[in-house]
């Protein structure tokens, strides 16, 4: 039964990703962070919580039992971890990170590159190019008086990077 569970909570992320692919296809959401959560997280949560009241109904378990409690709430950590995952990696995979830049440079010269021919390559264009006004758009950062500003889900940001890399060991980024 849990394994089965398991394959629900994991199929119905997989059609949550799928959705999410077709959507922005589309039309990409003005809200893109909000959207995602709603499609890998709320979607596929509601889909599996509906899939166990179907499969146990001819057991007819009380609603509010514990079981059934720990159940949901199990599924809910379940989701909640596919959704942090999956929207973690699609910032990234969005992002143009200076460090996919560069292993891009080194991969792509055929013959290695030195640190005065990256130098020369990373422009300031190149590695912030619209990413400024995608942090406003995303209100990961706000802009006032021409100057910007850390955002409410910037500082959510912060947080989680901080917490993982603790987590991880790793050392604090330097900027």
């Amino acid at each position: 039964m849990t394994l089965f569970l398991i394959a629900i909570a994991v199929g119905a992320t997989l059609a949550g990703v799928v959705i999410h692919i077709a959507w922005w296809r589309l039309q990409r959401p003005v809200d893109d962070a909000r959207a995602l959560a709603f499609i890998v997280g709320l979607v596929p949560l509601a889909f599996s919580v509906t899939s166990t009241l179907v499969m146990s109904l001819p057991d007819r378990p009380p609603l509010l039992s514990l079981g059934y409690l720990l159940l949901l709430g199990a599924l809910s950590m379940l989701h909640g971890l596919f959704a942090l995952v999956y929207m973690s990696c699609y910032t990234a995979a969005q992002a143009a990170s200076p460090t996919v830049l560069v292993v891009l440079l080194a991969r792509n010269s055929g013959r290695g590159v030195s640190q005065a021919e990256l130098a020369d390559r990373l422009t300031d264009d190149l590695v912030c190019g619209d990413l400024v006004q995608a942090a406003v758009d995303e209100k990961f950062a706000d802009l006032h008086g021409g100057r910007l500003h850390l955002g409410r889900r910037g500082r959510w940001l912060l947080v989680m990077g901080r917490t993982v890399r603790k987590l991880a060991g790793l050392s604090a980024p330097v900027g």
